[in-house]
């Protein structure tokens, strides 16, 4: 694994805000247990550091905005604010394959991009706790 040079910046930083944007809400879906989250093709999300943030999409985790074009802001919900808003990022590395993220206090994030399988018309970028 190795560390994302552009986003070392944030790390001993707390996320002050999260907000997601997309086309609809299939752009940004909440998992079963409320904290792991889908964020689909037309849609990104954005952890915000105060003056810094970084941005995931099916392209990645990174410190540009996504070229998304015709998008909204979505509803965020209060599991994913309450867990998040506050924590302090320690690292964000990459494998080649799955983004392994560290917050302070909390369990090792992973994300990962899921390809459109067929039964959707959607790729999505997941990101979920050890236990998601």
């Amino acid at each position: 694994m190795h560390a994302i040079p552009m986003l070392e910046n944030l790390y001993g930083k707390a996320i002050t805000e999260i907000k997601a944007y997309g086309v609809d809400e299939f752009d940004f879906i909440r998992n079963i247990l409320g904290v792991d989250f889908s964020v689909g093709q037309f849609g990104y999300v954005v952890f915000e550091f105060g003056d810094s943030c970084f941005y995931i999409s099916v392209d990645g985790i990174s410190s540009v905005i996504p070229p998304k074009n015709n998008v909204i802001e979505l509803s965020i919900h209060k599991p994913i604010k309450d867990t998040f808003v506050g924590v302090v990022l320690q690292s964000i590395s990459f494998d080649g394959n799955q983004y392994y993220i560290q917050f302070d206090g909390l369990e090792l994030l992973r994300g990962y991009y899921i390809p459109n399988d067929g039964m959707t018309d959607r790729s999505y970028f997941e990101l979920e706790f050890p236990w998601g």
